[in-house]
């Protein structure tokens, strides 16, 4: 894109993903996660609330989770990726077709270089039991915006929340 290519352009030119419909297609995949950024503020977690309530589901505040639980909070520096991921079974283990993790960028850092450990359990998060899709909401990172990730169709697993069309 050139320095000239204004936003109307822009948007008559690159279709914005529906997510309903995004959804639906990842329920007969054999990886059904997937990740939604942005840059703070841009309101990802409104947006992930708003997606489970619209289309049912579990919205998980993995920040409030840790708070929340003495234990947790004791050994938060041990926790590792496969915290999210046992987070996403155990609620998809309870009924939820969509589960939304949201406000674990705090871990980040305490992960360091296991960081990639994050992105490998998205690749290849299969929750066998159910056609429960996990959505992953994180802050924009170059090393997130370098990776490819996409589904049998050819579509990517990491969007952008202003690629997505807006909810009502």
């Amino acid at each position: 894109m050139n320095d000239t290519t204004d936003n109307a352009t822009l948007e008559k030119t690159t279709p914005l993903l529906d997510m309903p419909t995004f959804l639906e297609a990842q329920r007969h995949e054999r990886y059904r996660a997937f990740v939604v950024h942005g840059s703070p503020t841009q309101g990802k977690t409104a947006f992930a609330r708003k997606l489970v309530e619209l289309l049912g589901g579990a919205y998980v505040d993995v920040l409030e989770t840790v708070a929340g639980s003495r234990e947790l909070s004791e050994r938060v520096d041990t926790l590792s990726p496969n915290f999210l991921k046992e987070i996403a079974l155990e609620r998809a283990k309870q009924g939820a077709n969509l589960v939304m993790l949201d406000e674990f960028d705090f871990l980040l850092p305490i992960w360091g270089s296991e960081q990639s450990r994050l992105f490998e359990i998205v690749r290849k998060l299969s929750v066998t039991e159910t056609q429960a899709v996990v959505g992953f909401v994180m802050q924009t990172t170059p090393v997130l915006e370098s990776l490819t990730l996409q589904n049998s169709a050819g579509q990517s697993r990491i969007l952008r929340l202003d690629e997505i069309r807006g909810l009502k």
